[in-house]
């Protein structure tokens, strides 16, 4: 049994876990008390339990990625491009059981030993491979996130423009992305895509046809994935 604990203690735990990324159970040693009455009390706070993911990262004093969160992102990494959990951990810099749980969490099939040997279509046989992810167009993606997706977001007043709900809201691009970034580089043949990454990062980022706000819309989640891109909801096994 752990000692009662007081509102003082509530204002320490929730320093404790939100700003020192303590889990429960170190908490419970520095109040002499069970991670359980812990996790109680972070109830009781309203505060969000880390999941097991998130929670690793906090341990290790980094970043929780927010591509974690991104089922567009993780599905094409792990299903369109055939990424295996221990290269798309390495990619994260974490280990192959983190990526399970996220995903688990976001509901992607995970391969078994016979699909990932043979009989799964991958990267450009695959029905919704988009020319894959370069490093250019993650960091175009990065700059958009940063400094477009949150204008757009607060233009459509932080509603999906299909059911009205206010959670989970995604930016989609009416024109993909990928193509708009494959009709702006071809313009510049003279410059490669990977070794020119920057230069080439830097005109993409000027681009009228990248900034076009008219090509982006804020949907939630759910219409994003299953009524815009037609994914299909799959159950984990």
């Amino acid at each position: 049994m752990g000692r009662r604990l007081t509102e003082e203690d509530d204002k320490i735990i929730r320093d404790l876990y939100l700003n020192k990324k303590k889990s429960s159970v170190e908490i419970g040693k520095i109040l002499k008390t069970s991670h359980k009455t812990v996790l109680n009390h972070l109830e009781k706070l309203k505060i969000p339990r880390r999941s097991l993911s998130e929670a690793h990262f906090a341990y290790n004093d980094k970043e929780y990625p927010p591509e974690f969160e991104d089922y567009e992102f993780m599905y094409d990494i792990y299903v369109t491009q055939y990424k295996t959990k221990e290269q798309t951990g390495e990619y994260f810099d974490c280990a192959p059981h983190v990526i399970d749980r996220v995903l688990k969490n976001l509901n992607i099939h995970i391969r078994d030993a016979s699909e990932s040997k043979i009989g799964v279509q991958r990267g450009s046989e695959h029905h919704n491979w988009q020319g894959g992810i370069t490093p250019l167009n993650l960091r175009c993606r990065e700059y958009l996130k940063r400094n477009i997706w949150p204008k757009i977001k607060e233009r459509d007043n932080y509603t999906c423009q299909l059911c009205g709900c206010s959670s989970e809201l995604h930016v989609h691009h009416i024109i993909p992305l990928s193509e708009i970034i494959e009709d702006i580089t071809e313009q510049y043949p003279d410059l490669d895509i990977i070794k020119d990454v920057n230069q080439m990062y830097e005109i993409v980022i000027a681009n009228e046809k990248f900034l076009n706000k008219t090509n982006l819309i804020t949907y939630c989640k759910n219409c994003h994935l299953f009524k815009i891109h037609k994914y299909k909801k799959t159950t984990s096994s």
